[in-house]
């Protein structure tokens, strides 16, 4: 995947991860997206962080929940993935529901 392609699908990812956590009624997480870093504060004031990594063409997440992890974007699935195939939207997910009992 050429860098442009890798900006283009990651942004769009991160845009759309913003979006769905702004939806979450009641929830008093906060979001800022800045420079292709999107940062999720929890009500306890815990930070889930996920970021784009142009070297590597990956998504790197750094959560208090599962830790620190990378996702490669998955051209046949059409999903960012990390190495176990698990998608980036389902461990955000269950790391949501685990820190803050919201789910995405």
């Amino acid at each position: 995947m050429d860098e442009s392609n890798f900006h283009e699908l990651a942004d769009e990812m991160l845009e759309r991860l913003m979006d769905s956590l702004e939806m979450l009624e009641e929830s008093d997480i906060e979001t800022d997206l800045v420079d292709g870093v999107l940062t999720v504060t929890l009500p306890d004031g815990n930070e889930i962080v996920l970021n784009k990594h142009a070297p590597t063409a990956q998504l790197w997440l750094s959560s208090p929940a599962s830790g620190a992890g990378y996702f490669s974007y998955n051209e046949d699935d059409d999903i960012w993935e990390d190495p176990d195939g698990q998608a980036l939207e389902e461990t955000l997910s269950a790391d949501l529901n685990r820190l803050a009992g919201v789910e995405l």
